[in-house]
């Protein structure tokens, strides 16, 4: 792991972003591929690592038009996700939800999680041309992390926000939303539907629609 972190820095540095990691469909083998391995935690070895792995993982995420990026999303198993919905390369669908500012979350893990769910279309960086997926996440969360220089930290997130932190921390425990929802739709037929007000995201919904979090234990480690 410390020497393939070690090597992926150097190579991506200097580039503009690194290649994000594509997630398979049905009975593709998924052994190789890191979307579906769980992430080890980071610990003081890595610290050093840490500032060069955030901004690849930042200026990709900005590159391809994400509000979140989980560290395998680029190959690294670690884990370490960034959310922000604000900033100006973000896709257009969501300049329209609520903003949310830049975050860094290492090693994290939900503590508490509302009874209350919202529904929200999800799709991903590691999705390229597959479609929306309806699913289910908690309303309101708790959390405890550690920040980029590894200091603990905890608070509480809803709305938005705590849509993109669930949906970055699914990929630290493998499997994305494909995996989960039932019902997929084409993001251009979504943003017709939404429009005409057939669908609706960050709405209340109840548990007939797909959790994506199912198999996560609330207050567990990943």
């Amino acid at each position: 792991m410390a020497m393939d972190l070690i090597n992926f820095i150097k190579e991506h540095k200097e580039l503009e972003q690194a290649q994000v990691i594509q997630g398979l469909f049905g009975n593709a083998s998924r052994d190789q591929n890191s979307l579906y391995q769980k992430c080890l935690p980071v610990t003081d070895f890595h610290a050093p690592l840490i500032k060069d792995l955030l901004e690849i993982m930042y200026k990709t995420m900005v590159a391809e038009h994400g509000i979140g990026i989980a560290a395998n999303q680029l190959g690294i198993n670690l884990q370490i996700f960034i959310i922000e919905s604000n900033h100006e390369d973000s896709e257009a669908r969501y300049k329209d939800l609520l903003n949310v500012k830049k975050q860094i979350f290492i090693n994290p893990k939900i503590k508490s999680a509302s009874k209350k769910l919202t529904n929200f279309w999800h799709g991903c960086l590691s999705a390229k041309g597959q479609c929306r997926g309806q699913v289910a996440t908690y309303k309101t969360i708790t959390y405890e992390a550690l920040d980029e220089k590894l200091n603990k930290i905890s608070g509480k997130l809803d709305g938005m926000a705590a849509v993109i932190f669930q949906h970055e921390f699914r990929h630290l425990l493998g499997k994305t939303y494909v995996d989960f929802a039932h019902k997929l739709l084409d993001a251009e037929e979504l943003n017709i539907e939404i429009e005409n007000g057939n669908y609706d995201d960050l709405e209340d919904c109840d548990s007939s629609i797909p959790h994506l979090l199912s198999d996560y234990k609330i207050g567990s480690s990943i």
